[in-house]
């Protein structure tokens, strides 16, 4: 499994750049654990929102905000806030994205178009190693 999450495919496609991806919705299997929650991203390694994982002087990402929403019935949504500068020219976007995941040991999401995650559950949240910036995401249970 590899592959960036939808927040940074959408990143370095704003950028111009192109990530690596592979995998896709055929890599799941049935789900082994009923598993359900929202979880809000609290730290990028180690560093509380926002946190700047790009920055190239007049092009700059910024995450403002992450959450994961996972139902009972294998879906999952993602809503992301970011704020992108290109050129000096500023703006902040939301976006939501849609997935599928079984729970077992960990929690495997597989995003529409930009594959396959591995979520390691933690005693508050999830946590998630982001390949493409190489940083560790970690969120938090919501709404408990």
């Amino acid at each position: 499994m590899c592959s960036p999450s939808s927040v940074a495919a959408r990143l370095f496609f704003a950028a111009g750049l192109s990530p690596v991806a592979c995998g896709g919705a055929n890599e799941l299997t049935a789900a082994k654990r009923p598993f359900s929650g929202t979880f809000a991203l609290q730290t990028i390694d180690n560093a509380v929102l926002p946190f700047v994982p790009l920055d190239l002087g007049d092009t700059k990402f910024v995450v403002l905000a992450d959450t994961l929403r996972f139902s009972p019935d294998g879906t999952v949504t993602e809503t992301n806030v970011s704020a992108t500068t290109i050129n000096g020219v500023g703006s902040t976007t939301r976006q939501v994205g849609q997935g599928r995941f079984v729970a077992d040991t960990s929690v495997i999401v597989s995003w529409a178009g930009s594959g396959t995650y591995s979520y390691r559950l933690t005693a508050d949240g999830l946590s998630v190693f982001e390949p493409v910036f190489r940083n560790t995401w970690r969120y938090r249970r919501v709404g408990v």
